[in-house]
């Protein structure tokens, strides 16, 4: 995997001395060329077994780093730290693994290398204007994002202004003259190969599937000329395996591999997200400018949600209020005066709730809130309710057919708020119901977790696969729980600190 851990560990690696062959699953795109966060065919988009759930994961040279929004959230951070401080006193990580002083050297070199920027006042546009203000007259404290962007106006490309871990650290490696990083994209790993040797299984090698490359312009297809056919298998040789496949394809390819752990894939963590929407007197035009630039925490570390800016294209704003076909036209032709954000929810590990394999080898994902996560859900989603109306919004539009409102009519309507006293009934009533109400995530994490033993983990504090030698897991999959805030920043960090550790 070439996401945020893989492209790390792809260039510290190599530069200090290894010979790397990184394998990506996704497209292989040349950087600038598109604007990635809107191409469906870099992202693995899936849901839930029951439904209830829309489940997004990068699948691109870059991984999530490719398509994510960027809100960018310090390892450093208070709710992260009370995480991590949490995993250590639980036994879950050593007791002087992921150490303060050692994340901040770590994000530091993180933050010099990918370009995370810090925002200024002057880019909140209309549309994040709207939870500034809200949260503000509400008595929070709306906070400005870091980005993973180009500055408005200093972006290289014409389309995009994203940074990615492609163009920020995997393109010098490929590069490199003097111990080039080798790289196969469209390619798919099925399973981790291993030897039996005194009892102990080790690892050498990968089997690979190669996959059709997209068809967008600006995507490298066979960019080494080997010209294997899609579909074809072959085998890498190698002295040390490291999967960085993601929360997904991490324990994905463990479980097709017959490694013997039956809590591989167990406690999977979403982030659940649902956006809400106002409607205006007055254009808020949502695509204009820096698209997201504020989030509020004031509930992150007691009550486990945060609202965080968002916007998208119209379509969406038509899919997020269902409801009647002349609804679904009516949403779109008030486009220019919508405004959104999303409560996402710091979700809690429950071992019924995992990643597993259909008849086919492929991995579902069996999920399911608890009760008390729906309750803390329901009550971001009733607070994100009353912070729009404070900002000024007549109407306010839940992603929602469940009859919230208590409306005594047959057929099924959208789910439109006229007052913020009906945030009440949103706080009581939301039950999350599956194929009724519309969720989303973008952070699985917690699928192949460190800890101290077997018993209850995938990796021991060393990120070595119990069980095996010669086989690591470096991604967002061993963290033993959620990581307290959206994750991308931390992965990357978690691999620097991996690479900075490394011995054979």
């Amino acid at each position: 995997g070439s996401g945020p851990a893989g492209s790390v560990l792809a260039h510290e690696l190599r530069r200090n001395g290894k010979r790397v062959l990184l394998l990506e699953r996704g497209a292989f795109v040349v950087p600038g060329s598109m604007e990635t966060r809107l191409i469906d065919d870099l992202i693995d988009t899936r849901t839930s077994s029951d439904g209830s759930i829309r489940i997004r994961n990068g699948m691109a040279v870059g991984g999530g780093s490719q398509v994510n929004v960027d809100l960018c959230f310090a390892p450093t951070s208070e709710p992260i730290k009370l995480k991590i401080e949490g995993w250590r006193k639980a036994g879950q990580i050593a007791p002087d693994e992921f150490t303060q002083a050692e994340l901040r050297v770590a994000y530091a070199w993180v933050k010099q290398m990918i370009g995370t920027r810090v925002l200024s006042e002057r880019e909140i546009n209309a549309n994040n204007r709207v939870l500034w203000e809200g949260a503000t007259l509400a008595g929070l404290h709306p906070k400005l994002y870091s980005l993973n962007t180009y500055a408005p106006g200093q972006s290289p490309s014409p389309v995009t202004d994203k940074r990615s871990a492609e163009s920020q650290l995997l393109l010098a490696a490929l590069n490199d003259r003097v111990n080039p990083l080798g790289m196969v994209p469209d390619a798919d790993v099925q399973r981790v190969l291993f030897s039996e040797e005194a009892g102990s299984r080790h690892a050498i090698g990968v089997e690979v599937r190669m996959r059709a490359p997209i068809s967008e312009a600006g995507t490298i297809a066979d960019p080494n000329g080997l010209k294997i056919s899609v579909g074809e298998t072959f085998i890498v040789h190698a002295n040390t395996v490291i999967l960085s496949a993601g929360a997904l394809g991490s324990p994905t390819i463990l479980m097709r591999s017959d490694v013997k752990n039956n809590q591989i894939g167990r406690g999977v963590v979403l982030h659940p997200s649902m956006p809400i929407m106002g409607r205006f007197s007055h254009h808020i035009d949502v695509l204009n400018g820096t698209e997201a630039s504020v989030y509020v925490d004031d509930r992150l570390a007691d009550r486990g949600y945060a609202l965080e800016s968002m916007a998208d294209q119209p379509l969406y704003a038509a899919i997020m209020s269902p409801g009647p076909a002349l609804h679904s036209y009516e949403m779109i032709k008030a486009f220019r005066d919508l405004a959104g954000f999303g409560v996402m929810l710091i979700d809690m590990p429950q071992s019924e709730n995992r990643i597993r394999l259909d008849e086919s080898g492929n991995p579902e994902i069996d999920y399911t809130l608890s009760e008390a996560d729906k309750r803390r859900f329901a009550e971001g989603v009733a607070e994100a309710v009353r912070i729009m109306f404070k900002a000024g919004a007549r109407e306010v539009y839940l992603p929602t057919t469940e009859n919230i409102l208590g409306q005594k009519i047959s057929e099924v309507r959208p789910q439109i708020l006229t007052s913020p006293d009906q945030a009440e009934l949103v706080k009581k009533k939301l039950q999350f119901i599956p194929n009724r109400t519309m969720v989303t995530s973008a952070h699985m994490q917690a699928t192949d977790k460190m800890g101290s033993a077997a018993e209850n983990s995938v990796v021991g504090y060393d990120f070595r696969v119990w069980g095996t030698q010669n086989l690591f897991i470096v991604d967002g999959s061993i963290f033993p729980t959620s990581v307290g805030a959206n994750p991308m920043q931390s992965i990357y960090t978690i691999a620097k600190i991996f690479t900075d550790h490394w011995h054979e």
